[in-house]
């Protein structure tokens, strides 16, 4: 087939530009190459229960590849060692929710399928970033495995906006009791659970501990009377907000512990969830929380080889009581707090 006008130029091009970095190390193009792409190379999988999309966050990493044959070969590597990936589940909610639906009473998790991210790039890339946010709606971190991915240096998991947690975790036991009588233990069970969390008494003084006690008492015996005849409105995440911020308000400690047990005893994070997770390899749990309308960083709980430890940023933690107290007057006004 003749040679068209348009590929003769492209073609005249590219080896114009090979005949330019002729002379130029590799480690030189790469040094370049790593500069220009610190964190532009973001490649976003999503899955939906129709199929799986990739893409990427700016055309400027995937487009140096076509710069010439020599550069694109450089640029191919760079980019898989550059790239951070995102892994975005939006089936989760419904595959979460099916769950209930069929009959889970307990642990609904998924195993989360990264086969779709190229090879090349599973290769070499080494950050891994998984959103999760059905982990603060009662949902259990999913399996992984990371066996592809030799030079992963860490997996993120990142789960929403803090303030969020109890009105999340409120709606899913909602409709978990919809479901049946047969489903009222295990509401009872996971909500006796986080109250347990909530008021751990280590990192607050005798008259708060005491004061959370008969809060979340009182939710709990509310809960059983209510349970007995199903006739279940509301319950009232305003003790849940009301609990999260005195844990807060505590101080830093008590914040950070609040979430490290959150995070293992109820959304089952471990470092054994992740198959072919290495010794040097960071997993880092991120919470975030509501600014102006965006998310904004507010902690990061890390699972190191020998160490499990959490992180608040000191300038997130106003911004989120505030949150918080907003969230316990709306639902005030709304609902009149009603059983």
């Amino acid at each position: 087939m003749p040679e068209t006008k348009a590929t003769g130029n492209a073609t005249e091009y590219l080896e114009k530009c090979d005949r330019t970095l002729a002379g130029m190390p590799s480690e030189i193009l790469r040094l370049i190459l790593h500069h220009v792409l610190v964190d532009d190379a973001v490649i976003t999988c999503t899955q939906t229960g129709t199929g799986v999309s990739l893409n990427w966050s700016k055309r400027t990493a995937p487009d140096l590849i076509f710069v010439s044959k020599r550069f694109g070969a450089v640029a191919k590597d760079v980019i898989a060692e550059e790239a951070i990936m995102v892994y975005n589940a939006e089936h989760q909610a419904k595959t979460f929710l099916d769950a209930i639906c069929n009959g889970a009473q307990q642990d609904w998790e998924d195993t989360l399928n990264l086969s779709p991210i190229p090879e090349h790039i599973r290769s070499k890339s080494q950050e891994l970033r998984i959103y999760q946010r059905k982990l603060l709606r009662g949902g259990v971190c999913d399996r992984l495995d990371v066996n592809s991915f030799p030079s992963l240096r860490k997996v993120d998991l990142v789960v929403d906006n803090i303030e969020d947690w109890a009105n999340n975790f409120n709606s899913t036991l909602l409709y978990i009791a919809a479901q049946g009588n047969a489903f009222v233990q295990t509401v009872q069970t996971k909500l006796t659970s986080v109250v347990e969390t909530i008021t751990n008494p280590d990192y607050l003084s005798v008259d708060v501990a005491r004061e959370l006690k008969t809060a979340t008492a009182t939710l709990l015996a509310l809960w059983r009377i209510v349970s007995r005849s199903m006739g279940i409105t509301s319950l009232m995440p305003i003790v849940l907000q009301e609990a999260l911020s005195v844990r807060m308000r505590a101080g830093h400690a008590s914040t950070e512990a609040l979430l490290i047990e959150i995070c293992e005893r109820h959304m089952g994070i471990a470092r054994s969830r992740v198959d072919g997770l290495l010794d040097h390899t960071l997993l880092a749990v991120h919470f975030t929380t509501r600014v102006d309308g965006t998310s904004k960083a507010f902690a990061t709980v890390t699972f190191s080889k020998d160490e499990t430890r959490a992180v608040v940023e000191p300038d997130a933690v106003d911004g989120v009581l505030q949150n918080l107290s907003a969230g316990i007057n709306d639902f005030l006004k709304t609902s009149g707090a009603e059983l």
